[in-house]
């Protein structure tokens, strides 16, 4: 009889027990944040997120900042600002949140247009795992590839092709892939689209 009554008392507390835990969790870090000399807002975690202090950023999240806030006025999510920095480690942890991975700016850019901008190929790789779109187009038409080709960076051309990138897509200006990388004069790139690797 005893043991059914505090299996009882231990249903009917639980959820309660477990809220009260996370509450707690969640109010160590703000004051861990607030020790720290920072905010608990928006621009105080984006800020994080661009600095790539992975500890702060960790903290934001338990204590429930929103993982996908955007930057006020640009229509750019913490993922978006964590790809255009090069923060891997800080894009890792947002997917993990939950991080809307196809989210869009004004200018119809995705995480992955600025992976492939910024020209590393693990960034890409997490992000194309995570359901990122090969192919999706900026309002100007621009897909990834189109951006990796444009600035050069071979590796990330390399990866999209590899993962199944459309290189025969042209952007509004009826610019291909092949064309942004041989108006710019990146050769090899331009050899790499002209006989794509097939994709694994």
């Amino acid at each position: 009889m005893k043991r059914e009554y505090w299996l009882v008392l231990f249903f009917a507390l639980g959820p309660w027990l477990v809220s009260g835990a996370c509450t707690s969790e969640g109010d160590a870090a703000r004051k861990t944040l607030e020790e720290r000399g920072v905010e608990f807002n928006e621009m105080g975690f984006l800020t994080a997120v661009q600095q790539g202090d992975e500890e702060a950023v960790a903290l934001f999240l338990k204590a429930g900042a929103g993982v996908n806030v955007t930057w006020p006025g640009a229509h750019v999510s913490a993922l978006m600002v964590a790809s255009m920095h090069d923060r891997t480690g800080i894009a890792a942890m947002l997917i993990s949140r939950g991080a809307q991975v196809n989210f869009q700016s004004d200018r119809g850019d995705t995480a992955l247009h600025y992976a492939a901008y910024v020209g590393d190929p693990r960034l890409a790789n997490l992000l194309i795992d995570a359901g990122a779109w090969l192919n999706s187009r900026s309002n100007m038409g621009d897909t990834p590839l189109i951006t990796a080709a444009r600035f050069g960076r071979r590796d990330v051309v390399v990866l999209l092709l590899q993962r199944g990138a459309d290189p025969h897509i042209r952007n509004r200006d009826g610019e291909s892939a092949l064309d942004a990388a041989s108006a710019r004069g990146h050769r090899e790139i331009v050899s790499l689209l002209e006989n794509p690797p097939v994709p694994t």
